[in-house]
């Protein structure tokens, strides 16, 4: 468990991560339509459904936002671990 109280590093990120895989069986029906954006090993899946095409635009901008501040985290926490 982290300390809610201390600075997160990248291995917590990486607890809670990985405590969350094991904790949540997630299943998509609902959208049942999905793409693959990004490079190979930063992928993210983003669903939705192809027949509305506006929907599913804001889900792929909410899914890069989503990114890039998960991004500004981990360096954050790197700077973080180096500079302390």
């Amino acid at each position: 468990m982290v300390d809610a109280k201390k600075e997160l590093t990248v291995s917590d990120i990486a607890q809670i991560v990985a405590n969350a895989r094991t904790q949540y069986n997630v299943s998509v029906n609902e959208n049942p339509d999905s793409l693959e954006i990004g490079k190979a090993g930063e992928r993210v899946k983003v669903y939705g459904d192809f027949s509305n095409p506006e929907d599913f635009k804001k889900r792929i901008l909410n899914s890069v936002r989503l990114v890039n501040d998960a991004r500004a985290l981990l360096a954050q926490a790197d700077e973080n671990k180096n500079g302390a």
